[in-house]
Parts: structure tokens; C-alpha cells; sequence
């Protein structure tokens, strides 16, 4: 991966938009950043690696603490990265989680975290823009964008940390450390600690496989000695010997074989004649049972000839029933039609009555025609007086048009009256609100402020807690382990002093006078070691004495090296705790004191424009000045229209004298004319009424009549085909010499005569079959002896339990023993 362009925005230290361009100094090979502390030259590889993976480029700082702390509300964090892989160029661009101004109201809100990946092959570094950054790899889900540039790059943030950023201030450790030292920093560097599980891993299966073998060794030499055998060779030679036991007795085990063979041979003859015997004894029994039901089938036979006869017969039968089901439904509309003749004459009385009920109400009709021509003469007078009511209803109308408009105009005052006293009201409530509206917002802003950094010195305060205990905790360890190497040590240095003793002991054991020594040379020895060889340091000693030590410093070892990295932890936490200030109150309470503001901020309701509100309040005053002056004129021409209908009213009076006063009005009038004439009508019609249902009932009467005739000629004719078709079923009956009781015990025969023609049909083809078997069993037997087949099973069950007893001596029993 080779960097080309970094742009970072609000991010760290850059409050602004800052872009650098790697070109030139990847074109010239290796290239340093410098700066003075507190630059930004970390804030680049941040960049990078959040650009990259989301996260910063230490684990332990959290990635909403990217975002500038001087950068304006309105300016997102984001970070743009331009990199090569290969011949392939690509783009990222992430946006942390951030606060950012509503769009809408006051307030902020928060910003997911987003990223976009983009493949730019192709295009030049200055045609990258924020419009045009090339074609979509992955975009908005964070996920999907991290598993891709993990697939482009080969290893995800961890790994980039610690292969591609050294750490700060260890570079200059690791050119001046020595070798073994170099180690350590390579192996904190690039997290070995998966090697050397695997080593330790490998080192145990190998013990474990050494330790197994010599378990089975041990139980085979175990079994050896169980079995009696005191080697292998052993075992061997009693293999040999039981082979050529076992070959003599198989040539016992071959003659019982021949013999049982024999006998089954001779059993299984047996067993093929003895089943022609019993094929025999099966065909002539099923012959028997089939004979014993031919007289069965034989009365099935005849009933089926005389079920053939009466089914000749069913037709007659059948026209026999529906002759009588005739005469039945013949009869049922008889006695339906002498109903509706009942019914009808009863119709007629009751008709009858209702038409002199009617006829007896002539003086209420004849009333109500006199009543109608009065009504009538009313009508006329209220038309001649039609002009002056005329002019009444209009001056009345008028009247009332105007009475409305003045009350409507004098409403419509009231209502912007009492709007104008609501708006001045809320207006003043309003000041009242946005002068309070401006203070909570500083204050918010304030308080904003302050719980950020009340959570940013908390979180750098509990790491730095978290680093220091952790550092404690190693440091006591780590004196621990130094003190075991130093026991260790000791331990060891004395092992080593007491096996050279014992080898310059062994030594001097073996120096003769005159010979040259094995180690100098000289033959002169003047002070050969002694002491007891017995009580001399033991090589074993000295290993395990070793190898304790080498243990004990190697634990120091990584025990300094862990706490190195503690310390350089807690350091670099302290000074990210030193660099925060330190908040004046508690989260808790700055937290409770953003609520409450927030609170404060909803009361107020909705913000109000003063501005407009103060123009609709005298908008509504000119409203009401021009509405006064029109309900004032509305008012006065409703007095006029008053005066001009009272007039009206007394010339209208005077010429409706002859009408009665209740009447007076053409409502009125219509309404006593409509209910007169609807008493006249109702009399007229509800005779007309009765007279047509009298017509109508004396018709039915007629109908009725006709009728039942015609039921009484109906019954009559299906009596008479009834008693033809009767004559006809006896005369069938007496052509086929069967009686009628008897015609009716065959009816159930005849829907079984086809099946029961297949069943003697059936039983005849079995019966010559069980014949024909019959005779081929008994032609099969011949002249053949019935076998005793008990005794010749017994003869074969004897020879295999020969053969059984010969293989049992020939192959005993035998164990196998596994040679380890």
C-alpha cells in the first residue's frame, strides 16, 4: 500500500481542511515527518488508519475523540485517503460519529458513523474530487467497507499498527538495543505470542507420543509375559507348533465333512419326495371342499334362471307404480283445488261486507267535498289580495336580510375585537419567552461544552486508573520473577562448581606416577583433587539446575518486557490526562444541568417571530376601525326595512277579513286543501278499493270452480290407466307361471344375476382346475415309497454335529496377541 493524497477535515488539531500529498515523497524513497510535540504528526497516521479502518491509530483512544475541538459546529469531521495497491488506486472516505447542527430548529444532532470506498484506477490525483472519486466499491455501511479494504490490504487495523506504525519512541530503542533485545522489541512489536503457544503446543504432543509409545511397549512385553511366552521369538515357535496340530486335525475335520454332506444329500432327496407326497395330500383336499359346495352352486344356478324371468316382468311393474303415484299426486291436487274453491267463495263474503262498510260512509265523503269547495272560495280571495302579501313576505325578506347583515357585521367586529385582545396578549407572553429563549440557549452552548469535556477527562482519567494498576500489578510480579532468577542463578553456579569437582575427582582417580595427564599433559601431579567421589555433584543435578535457571530468565525477561510496555502506557495516559482540564463540577450534575436547560428550552414553546406579530396587531386594528363604520350602516338600514314591513303588513290585514285568520296564509291554506283532499281521497279510493277486490274475488271464484273440475276428470283418468297397467302386470306374471309373491322374493336376485353368473362360472374353471391338479400330483408320485424323513433328519443332524465336534478340535480356540 503506498499512500498518495491524505485530506483530513475537523480533525485533531486541523480545525480547517488540511490535504497532503505523498507523490514527491514516495517518488524519493524513504521520508521523515518532523515537527515540534503537539504538531499534528501523529494526527497524519491517525488519519490514515481511520481512514482505513475506522479506528485510531491507538487502540485505547475512542474514535468520536477524532473530531477537532476547534473546528466550527457547521464543518464535519472527515477524512479523505488516496492510496496505490499494486496498479490499482482507490479512494476512502469516512465521516466519525459527531454531533452537528439540526436543519431544522435549534439543537444539534448526532451523525453516524460512515464510510465510502471507491475504486479509482485510472484517473490522475487532481481529477479526484469530492464529485468524482470513481466507481462504487462499498458505501454509507461501515461493515461492508471494512471487510473490503481488509481484503484489499491483507490485514485489518491491528496488524497495520504493528507492522506499518512503529510505534512512537521505540524506534530509537530498537537501533540501539542489542540483539536480544532487538528480539523482545520485535516480538512486543509483531504479537509472537501465537508462535510460541505454538511451539510450547508442539513441544507437549511430542512428550505426549514419546509417552504413549513406551506405555504400549510396556503392555505388549505385559501380554507376552501373561501368555507364557518370554519373547517374541517365543511366541513364534508356539505359532509353529499349533499350525502343525492344526493341520493334523483338519484331515479329521475332511472325512466328518464328506459324511455330513453325504447325509444332507440323502435328507434333501427325501425332502423333494416327501413334498410331491404332501403337493398330493394339499390337491386332493381343495378337490374335496370344492365338491362339497357344487350343491351350493347349483341353487345359485337356478335362481338366477328364475331372477331372469322376473326381470322380464319389471318393466310392467314400474309402470304399475307410476300409475299409482299418478292417482296419489291426482288426488293431492283435488283436494288442494276444493281449497282454494273454499278459500275463494270466502273471499267473496268477505268482499261483499267490506263494499257496504264503504257505502254506508257517503256523508262524510259528501261533507268532505263541501269542505273542499270552500277552500276553494278561500283560495280566490287570498288571490286577490296575492299583490298586498306579496309585498308583505318582500318587506318581511328584506327585513330579515338586513337584520342578519348587521348582526353578522356586529359578530364579525366582536370576534376581530377579541382576536386583537388574544394577540397583544400573546405577544407580551412572547417577549417575555424569547428574552428567556436567548439566555438558556448560552447557557446550553456552555453547558455543551462543559460535558464534553467532563467525558473526555473522565474516560482519560478511568485509562489512566486502568494503566497505573495494571503497571503495579507487573511491577510486583516482575520483582518477583527477577528475584527467582537470582535464587536461580545461585542455584545454578553452585550445580556447575560441584559436577567440575566431581570431574577433576574422576580424574584424579585415574592419574598413574610418571604418565602424562589426560587434561594438561604433565606427568607431574603435585596436588591431584580428593575428597568423595560418592558425595560429588551429579550431572543430572546440574541439568535441572540449568535448566530452572534458563526458566527463571526467561519469565524475568518477559516479565521486564511487559512492564516496559505498562509503563509506556501509563506514561502516555498520564500525559493525555495532564493535557485535559480538569472539569470544575461532576458529569452527573452537568448532565442534570443539560436536561433541565433542555427542559426549560421545550416550555418555551415553539419560537415566535415579534416582528410579525406586532404587524398583525395593527393590521387588526385598521380591521376594526373599517368594520365599526359598517356595522354602524348596516344597523341604521335595518331600522328602515323594519318600518317599511310593519306598513305593508297592516294594508295586507285589511282585505283578508273574510278569510278565517288561520287560513290566511298560503301554507296554511295549501296545507287544510291538501288534507281535505286527501280525506276525499281516501274515501273514494278505499270504495273503489272494495268494489275491484269484489270483482276480483268473484273471478277467483270462477277460476277456482274450473279447477277443481279438471282435478275430479284428472283423478278419474289415472284411476283407469291404473287399473290397464295392473292387468297388464298380472297377465306378465301369468306368461312367466310366477305369482306375484313369489315375483317379489326374485326382485332381490336380479341386480346380482350378472355376478352371480360370474360366480359359477368361476367355481366350475376351480373345480376342473383342483381336478386336473389331482391328477397330475398322483401321476407324480408314481410308484414312489413315502421317505421316513424323521430318521433321515436325525442321520444328517447327527453328521453335522460330527463335523461341528471335528472343527472345534482342528481350530480351538486361540489368542492373538499384537506384537508391539
Amino acid at each position: 500500500m503506498r499512500p498518495v493524497r491524505l485530506t483530513l477535515q475537523a480533525f485533531g488539531p486541523y480545525a480547517n481542511r488540511e490535504v497532503i500529498d505523498f507523490r514527491n515523497a514516495v517518488e524519493a524513497g524513504l521520508f521523515g515527518i518532523y515537527g515540534q510535540t503537539g504538531s499534528g504528526k501523529s494526527t497524519i497516521f491517525s488519519g490514515m488508519t481511520f481512514a482505513l479502518f475506522g479506528e485510531a491509530s491507538k487502540s485505547e483512544q475512542d474514535r468520536t475523540s477524532l473530531r477537532s475541538d476547534h473546528a466550527a459546529a457547521d464543518v464535519a469531521t472527515e477524512v479523505e485517503f488516496v492510496f496505490d495497491v499494486g496498479e490499482r488506486r482507490f479512494v476512502v472516505v469516512r465521516q466519525p460519529d459527531q454531533m452537528r447542527p439540526k436543519q431544522r430548529g435549534e439543537g444539534e444532532t448526532k451523525s453516524a458513523h460512515e464510510a465510502h470506498l471507491f475504486d479509482a484506477t485510472g484517473l490522475a490525483l487532481d481529477e479526484i474530487t469530492a464529485n468524482k472519486r470513481g466507481k462504487i466499491i462499498a458505501e454509507k455501511k461501515v461493515r461492508d467497507v471494512d471487510a473490503a479494504v481488509s481484503e484489499l490490504l491483507g490485514y485489518g487495523a491491528e496488524q497495520f499498527r504493528q507492522i506499518v506504525l512503529l510505534p512512537q519512541g521505540r524506534f530509537e530503542k530498537f537501533l540501539s538495543a542489542k540483539t536480544n533485545e532487538r528480539v523482545t522489541i520485535l516480538r512486543d512489536l509483531f504479537d509472537v505470542s501465537l508462535y510460541q503457544a505454538l511451539m510450547a503446543d508442539l513441544k507437549d504432543k511430542a512428550a505426549e507420543a514419546e509417552r504413549q509409545v513406551r506405555e504400549e511397549r510396556a503392555v505388549c512385553a505385559a501380554r507376552l509375559n501373561a501368555e507364557g511366552f518370554e519373547s517374541t521369538d517365543a511366541l513364534l515357535d508356539g505359532i509353529n507348533a499349533a499350525q502343525t496340530a492344526v493341520e493334523e486335525r483338519s484331515v479329521v475335520e475332511a472325512g466328518a465333512k464328506q459324511k455330513a454332506q453325504a447325509a444332507e444329500t440323502a435328507f434333501r432327496s427325501a425332502e423333494a419326495v416327501e413334498a410331491k407326497f404332501v403337493a398330493s395330500a394339499q390337491a386332493q383336499a381343495k378337490l374335496s371342499i370344492l365338491m362339497g359346495r357344487k350343491a351350493e352352486f347349483a341353487a345359485i344356478a337356478d335362481r338366477m334362471k328364475q331372477a331372469a324371468r322376473a326381470r322380464l316382468i319389471v318393466d310392467v311393474e314400474e309402470q304399475v307404480v307410476t300409475a299409482r303415484e299418478d292417482v296419489k299426486d291426482a288426488e293431492i291436487k283435488l283436494a288442494e283445488a276444493t281449497q282454494a274453491q273454499s278459500e275463494a267463495q270466502q273471499k267473496v263474503k268477505d268482499a261483499t261486507e267490506a263494499l257496504v262498510r264503504e257505502e254506508a260512509r257517503a256523508p262524510e265523503m259528501e261533507t268532505a267535498r263541501r269542505r273542499k269547495d270552500d277552500l276553494e272560495r278561500f283560495a280566490g280571495v287570498l288571490e286577490a289580495a296575492s299583490a298586498s302579501a306579496e309585498a308583505v313576505e318582500a318587506a318581511l325578506e328584506e327585513q330579515r336580510i338586513a337584520h342578519a347583515t348587521s348582526e353578522k357585521s356586529k359578530e364579525r367586529l366582536d370576534q376581530l375585537r377579541s382576536t386583537r385582545a388574544e394577540r397583544a396578549t400573546a405577544l407580551k407572553s412572547a417577549r417575555s419567552a424569547e428574552s428567556a429563549r436567548g439566555e438558556l440557549m448560552k447557557a446550553q452552548t456552555y453547558l455543551l461544552t462543559q460535558k464534553k469535556a467532563a467525558e473526555d477527562y473522565g474516560k482519560a482519567e478511568a485509562a489512566a486508573r486502568s494503566a497505573k494498576a495494571a503497571f503495579e500489578k507487573e511491577s510486583a510480579a516482575s520483582a518477583k520473577a527477577l528475584e527467582h532468577e537470582t535464587e536461580a542463578r545461585a542455584a545454578y553456579a553452585a550445580a556447575e562448581q560441584a559436577l567440575a569437582a566431581a570431574q577433576a575427582l574422576h580424574l584424579a582417580t585415574k592419574l598413574e606416577n610418571d604418565a602424562p595427564c589426560p587434561v594438561c599433559g604433565s606427568i607431574d601431579h603435585p596436588k591431584p583433587a580428593t575428597g568423595d567421589i560418592e558425595n560429588a555433584g551429579r550431572d543430572l543435578a546440574f541439568r535441572e539446575a540449568r535448566d530452572r535457571f534458563e526458566k527463571a530468565a526467561r519469565a524475568a525477561r518477559e516479565a521486564i518486557e511487559k512492564l516496559a510496555g505498562l509503563k509506556a502506557t501509563l506514561e502516555a495516559r498520564e500525559e493525555t490526562l495532564s493535557s485535559l482540564e480538569q472539569p470544575t463540577d461532576t458529569l452527573a450534575a452537568i448532565v442534570e444541568n443539560v436536561r433541565q436547560t433542555d427542559a426549560d428550552l421545550g416550555a418555551l414553546g415553539p419560537v415566535v417571530n415579534l416582528d410579525e406579530a406586532e404587524a398583525a396587531i395593527e393590521a387588526l386594528d385598521k380591521q376594526i376601525e373599517t368594520q365599526e363604520t359598517e356595522t354602524e350602516r348596516l344597523r341604521s338600514e335595518a331600522d328602515k326595512c323594519r318600518n317599511v314591513a310593519t306598513e305593508a303588513r297592516a294594508a295586507r290585514d285589511g282585505k283578508l277579513e273574510a278569510v278565517p285568520e288561520a287560513l290566511r296564509t298560503e301554507g296554511a291554506l295549501a296545507s287544510a286543501k291538501e288534507e281535505t283532499t286527501r280525506v276525499l281521497t281516501t274515501l273514494v279510493d278505499a270504495k273503489d278499493r272494495a268494489e275491484a277486490v269484489l270483482k276480483v274475488a268473484r273471478e277467483t271464484v270462477l277460476s277456482a270452480d274450473a279447477t277443481r273440475k279438471g282435478a275430479e276428470e284428472s283423478v278419474a283418468a289415472c284411476k283407469v290407466r291404473l287399473e290397464k297397467a295392473e292387468a297388464t302386470f298380472r297377465t306378465r306374471l301369468s306368461e312367466q307361471e310366477l305369482t306375484e309373491e313369489v315375483y317379489q322374493s326374485l326382485k332381490p336376485a336380479i341386480p346380482t344375476i350378472d355376478s352371480d353368473s360370474e360366480s359359477v362360472r368361476t367355481y366350475e374353471t376351480e373345480l376342473n382346475e383342483a381336478q386336473g391338479a389331482a391328477n397330475a400330483a398322483a401321476s407324480a408320485i408314481g410308484d414312489l415309497t413315502r421317505p421316513n424323513l424323521p430318521v433321515l433328519k436325525e442321520a444328517h443332524e447327527n453328521a453335522l454335529a460330527a463335523l461341528t465336534k471335528a472343527t472345534e478340535v482342528a481350530c480351538p480356540s486361540a489368542v492373538v496377541h499384537q506384537i508391539c
